[in-house]
C-alpha cells in the first residue's frame, strides 16, 4: 500500500490532488451508505462527464471556519489530550488504489495506544437528534459514511484510533466526542478496495455503474445536457415505453392538478377578502402580498397563499 502524502500551495492544488482519487468523504457511496453521494454521481464526475463540485457553499464553509472552534472545545474538554492541527489540508492517498484522505486533526490520548485522527462535523441539534441518535436509548449512532471515512483516514496514515468530533449548535454548542471502533477496520477496508478498483475500471472503460432512480436523476440529466442532431432506436430499450407512458400519465396529471389549483386559489382569496390571514375550523390560511419587480420596471403584486392544518382543532377544554 505505497502511501503518498502531499503539502498542497493552496486549495486549488489541493482540489487537484483529491480529483484523481475516491476521498474518503465520499467512499461510503461504493459501499451504499452515503446519503448524499451515489456511485452514479461520483463515476460522472471522476469520468468527466460533469463538473467536479469544489464550489464551496454554505455548509462546507460552516464546517471550515468551525473546525478552530471545534479543537478549541477538545483542548478544554480533554486537557489531556494532544491535539495536532495545522489546517495545511495535508492529503495522504494511496497511490496504487486511487484512494485519498485529508484528516483534520490528529491526536494523543492517555486512554489509547499510538496517533489517532479525528475527524470533525458540525450538526444542527435537531438533525442530530434525528439522525445521530437510537430514538429508544439515547445513545450516538454514528451514520456509517461517517463511519467509513474515519476508518479510511486511520488506514491511510497509519493511525491506532479514530474518533468523530461533533459540534451540536441550536441555542448553543455541545462537543460530543465518539469513537470509531477500528477492529472491522480491515475488513472495511479490504471490501472498499476491490469497490474502488471496480469503480476506477467502469471510469476507464466508460461502463456507467448502476442507476438509483430515486437520487441520481439530477445526475443523469447533467451527464445528457446535450443533444446532437441525430435520431435514435429505442425499441430495445428495457421497460422503455412503460417508462413513456408513466412519465405522459404524471404529466397530464400534473397539469391537471395545476389548472384545478389555479381554479381553486381565486375562490380562496375571494373568501378572505383583504384580510392577510384567516381560519377555518381545519385551516389556518395566510395569504400576504409580494410586490415584484416585472418585467418593464413596473412593480407586481402577488398574494402568497399558504395554507396549513389548524393545531389542536380537536382539544377538548
Amino acid at each position: 500500500m505505497p502511501i503518498e502524502i502531499i503539502h498542497p500551495a493552496d486549495r486549488d492544488a489541493w482540489l487537484a490532488a483529491r480529483r484523481q482519487d475516491v476521498t474518503a468523504s465520499v467512499a461510503g457511496c461504493l459501499l451504499g451508505v452515503h446519503p448524499y453521494t451515489t456511485a452514479y454521481g461520483l463515476w460522472a464526475e471522476k469520468s468527466g462527464r460533469i463538473p467536479s463540485d469544489d464550489q464551496d457553499n454554505a455548509i462546507l464553509r460552516r464546517g471550515r471556519l468551525l473546525e478552530p472552534v471545534v479543537v478549541e472545545m477538545l483542548r478544554e474538554d480533554y486537557p489531556e489530550w494532544t491535539i495536532e492541527y495545522h489546517r495545511d489540508n495535508a492529503y495522504w492517498r494511496d497511490t496504487a488504489d486511487r484512494i485519498g484522505a485529508t484528516p483534520d486533526a490528529f491526536g494523543t490520548r492517555p486512554d489509547a495506544f499510538g496517533q489517532g485522527i479525528l475527524q470533525i462535523k458540525t450538526v444542527a441539534e435537531d438533525k442530530f437528534r434525528r439522525e445521530w441518535l437510537d430514538p429508544d436509548t439515547g445513545e450516538v449512532i454514528l451514520p456509517l459514511w461517517i463511519a467509513v471515512q474515519a476508518i479510511v483516514e486511520a488506514t491511510l496514515t497509519g493511525s491506532a484510533w479514530a474518533s468523530v468530533a461533533i459540534l451540536v449548535w441550536g441555542r448553543g454548542i455541545e462537543l460530543v466526542v465518539e469513537d470509531v471502533p477500528l477492529d472491522a477496520g480491515a475488513r472495511v477496508m479490504a471490501r472498499l478496495r476491490r469497490e474502488v478498483r471496480e469503480f476506477w475500471r467502469k471510469v476507464e472503460a466508460g461502463e456507467e455503474p448502476p442507476i438509483d432512480w430515486h437520487h441520481d436523476g439530477a445526475a443523469v440529466l447533467a451527464v445528457w445536457s446535450d443533444s446532437l442532431p441525430d435520431r435514435k432506436d429505442l425499441t430495445g430499450v428495457d421497460e422503455i415505453d412503460a417508462t413513456i407512458a408513466d412519465y405522459r400519465a404524471s404529466k397530464d396529471a400534473a397539469n391537471a392538478a395545476q389548472q384545478r389549483v389555479e381554479r381553486l386559489r381565486p375562490r380562496i382569496l375571494h373568501a378572505l377578502g383583504s384580510a392577510e390571514a384567516g381560519f377555518t375550523d381545519n385551516w389556518d390560511i395566510t395569504a400576504r402580498t409580494s410586490v415584484r419587480t416585472g418585467p418593464n420596471g413596473q412593480p407586481v403584486k402577488s398574494r402568497v397563499l399558504r395554507i396549513h392544518p389548524r393545531e389542536n382543532i380537536h382539544a377538548r377544554f
